[in-house]
């Protein structure tokens, strides 16, 4: 009798260590938490002085207004800025720019994002605000399945590859080639929005919460186990 129902208990012990290691630790698709993004530079961005950084909401409102105080980045090192999201702020898009009409294409982000780096790979696209000027292309360093929001120009030309940001569930993936830096860009003054990048990243992956939870599961078998061999043995 307590051989079997040990095989019982250790039975749901394996089901339900497995379902808590293939169950992913959920992310927000938008950034709630607040924390800090930062850009590497573009190659192409020479002369300019300021760097900005743009957030909203896909389909809803701006967080600041356009290249005001509250939109200015802090430069890190050369070529390096950050941002500071603030704690509540539910955004997922982002662009930067610069003082001298430079920006990048609509970047899509979520929770997740908080901590990499966007970089440019030198590729230049119609600003999807006003065809008559241009914007560039960025990623994000480690969250990979973030990119350039897909959608069409004002002229009805496709741009970008990544889906609504809030179906987007986050995904670890190696940096690409971010290029030999010697493109150069035509200046843009509108909203378009993107950004590029290059170190300081940080993620978190959910491994401590499994740990605990597998550490958890087993003590509570280990005492299910003793209390059914104890009474098995009166």
């Amino acid at each position: 009798m307590f051989k079997k129902a040990t095989s019982l208990v250790l039975a749901a012990l394996i089901l339900t260590l497995t379902m808590a290691v293939a169950a992913p630790i959920s992310a927000s698709a938008s950034v709630t938490s607040g924390g800090t993004i930062y850009l590497q530079v573009p190659a192409s961005w020479k002369t300019y002085s300021t760097v900005y950084c743009h957030l909203w909401k896909d389909g809803g409102s701006d967080l600041y207004s356009w290249q005001t105080r509250k939109e200015k980045a802090v430069k890190v090192s050369d070529g390096l800025y950050s941002y500071e999201i603030p704690a509540g702020a539910d955004v997922n898009m982002v662009i930067w720019s610069n003082d001298i009409g430079m920006q990048t294409y609509d970047l899509t982000m979520g929770d997740c994002c908080i901590g990499d780096t966007v970089y440019s790979r030198n590729e230049i696209v119609e600003n999807p605000v006003d065809s008559n000027k241009s914007c560039e292309l960025v990623y994000w360093t480690t969250h990979t399945s973030y990119g350039p929001k897909y959608q069409e120009s004002s002229i009805g030309t496709q741009l970008g590859e990544t889906p609504d940001p809030e179906a987007v569930v986050c995904t670890h993936g190696a940096a690409a080639s971010s290029g030999d830096g010697n493109s150069t860009t035509t200046t843009g003054g509108s909203k378009g929005k993107a950004t590029s990048t290059s170190g300081k990243a940080t993620t978190a992956t959910g491994t401590t919460e499994n740990v605990a939870l597998f550490a958890g599961i087993l003590a509570a078998s280990l005492a299910a186990c003793f209390v059914l061999r104890k009474r098995n043995a009166e």
